[in-house]
């Protein structure tokens, strides 16, 4: 717990708001985290958004779940499960480099 209260107490700002609009925020930052929110974006969304980032920030992390195989679209929610190398191609687009990635150790049978 004394780890999480560090955290927060070194986080500057935190925003919520629809994330199309963070090019509109104009504060450089040494990290951006991005996380599960780039399946609600499409291709030209999220290139865009990984644009304003790289301006914004020396770090860019994105932390999201991707296909094995082939890219999936879910039609209740309107979120896309990218593969793999879609997020790579996208990566190559926004011109960021991928300096890590990390699978879980596990992951629950029932889950895609």
């Amino acid at each position: 717990e004394s780890k999480v209260n560090f955290a927060k107490s070194r986080i500057r700002n935190h925003f919520c708001q629809p994330i199309q609009q963070i090019s509109k925020i104009d504060v450089q930052y040494n990290v951006i985290w991005i996380q599960w929110v780039v399946g609600h974006l499409n291709d030209l969304e999220f290139l865009q958004l990984l644009k304003d980032c790289k301006q914004k920030a020396q770090t860019v992390i994105v932390k999201d779940n991707f296909a094995r195989e082939l890219w999936w679209y879910d039609t209740k929610d309107g979120n896309v499960l990218r593969t793999d190398q879609m997020f790579h191609d996208i990566f190559d687009c926004a011109e960021l480099k991928v300096v890590d990635e990390v699978e879980p150790k596990t992951w629950p049978a029932n889950l895609m």
